[in-house]
């Protein structure tokens, strides 16, 4: 059985997640694994686009302009729910992560703080609880 990566992000736009998303997803195919990124909002207003890298794959959340929070929501937990068993690393990607206590036991969550940001220990004191394991970038911020 092959878990699969599924790593999101609400757009891509230049900042740090994602460069770090492209490296993760580069380093995980060139040793077999089978991962993508996939835009959580992908109709979304974004001020500073990147331009995405060809040798990565990347997926759409199958939603509209229109579809509500839940709508997607819903969206995305039957994407992970279709690709188990798989890993699910929300990043920064805030809002779409709010679907962790719904997932299945197929889905494991590894969640990462980026940084020494308040918004990031907010993500995890919200959601940590329902991962499956926390990442920190460094000793400092997992303490």
């Amino acid at each position: 059985m092959e878990w699969k990566v599924i790593v999101t992000t609400p757009y891509w736009r230049l900042n740090g997640v994602n460069i770090f998303s492209e490296h993760l997803v580069r380093n995980l195919r060139e040793r077999g694994c089978d991962a993508h990124i996939l835009l959580t909002r992908p109709h979304a207003v974004n001020l500073n686009p990147m331009e995405m890298p060809v040798d990565i794959p990347f997926a759409k959340l199958s939603v509209t302009k229109t579809n509500s929070r839940k709508g997607r929501w819903r969206a995305l937990i039957q994407y992970l729910e279709d690709r188990t068993p798989c890993i699910y690393i929300p990043n920064y990607d805030y809002e779409a992560s709010s679907i962790s206590p719904e997932l299945s036991d197929r889905v494991a969550i590894v969640g990462i703080l980026h940084s020494d940001d308040p918004e990031h220990y907010r993500h995890v004191r919200r959601l940590g609880k329902f991962w499956n394991a926390v990442v920190a970038v460094i000793r400092e911020v997992a303490r």
